[in-house]
């Protein structure tokens, strides 16, 4: 935040999240019955930063920075000091509170209310490209949802470990596991995307589990790039 002459105050304070589901009372019963969606909860913390304008038109120009960090429909990526191979995904959630140091001071306090995303990614960005079947080792708990763009043609068995995905391929397929999306499609070099999940037999997306992943494929496959997208709450 040097850029902006801003500073975090304090530790960051992210909790961990809830898993979402509910007790239901059971007439005649001393134990609840549990939902459970087998997801988790968005998670709500503190931000505060200190930023040290010298004018007051230098003040106006880092508080509209600072407020556009985390403005928007959409989440914004965030990285912390006590996290830096992490990624968390974070919306402001309420009005940016504002305080001043002393009187005369262009120093100002900004305090934002945000709420992230229940898991955080290990190098996010990573992409790592194979020509020939690889294996991936994940450290992590919780399984990580993938992406894959797989160059090739005609049909193909693309397996992970036990797991057999039945591919047509024209080109190349990519296939994004996040949760949100979960869709097979093919990008343009214009950005546009065409959606082609009619050329796949996926029940459930690609995932990737704690230990090895064994990545090969039976058919006419020459790469194949992965962005793993690690992640843990």
């Amino acid at each position: 935040m040097d850029v902006l002459n801003s500073h975090i105050t304090s530790f960051v304070k992210i909790p961990l999240p809830k898993r979402k589901g509910s007790l239901t009372s059971i007439d005649g019963s001393s134990k609840s019955l549990i939902s459970d969606e087998n997801s988790y909860e968005n998670r709500e913390f503190e931000l505060e930063f200190v930023t040290m304008a010298k004018t007051e038109q230098e003040r106006y120009n880092l508080e509209a920075q600072l407020f556009t960090l985390f403005d928007g429909f959409d989440y914004k990526p965030f990285r912390i000091y006590t996290d830096p191979n992490f990624t968390y995904f974070v919306k402001n959630i309420d009005n940016v509170e504002v305080d001043r140091i002393t009187r005369l001071s262009n120093a100002r306090i900004y305090k934002y209310k945000l709420s992230a995303a229940a898991f955080k990614y290990f190098e996010i960005d990573k992409e790592l490209t194979f020509s020939e079947p690889f294996e991936l080792f994940s450290y992590f708990l919780f399984d990580a949802k993938p992406y894959f763009k797989i160059t090739g043609n005609g049909a193909v068995k693309f397996q992970i470990n036990d797991r057999t995905f039945d591919l047509n391929i024209d080109g190349f397929i990519e296939l994004d596991s996040a949760e949100e999306n979960q869709d097979a499609f093919k990008t343009k070099d214009d950005g546009s995307i065409t959606f082609v999940n009619e050329n796949t037999t996926i029940d459930e997306f690609p995932s990737l589990s704690r230990g090895v992943n064994k990545i090969s494929w039976d058919g006419d496959v020459s790469q194949v790039i992965v962005r793993p997208r690690w992640r843990t709450i």
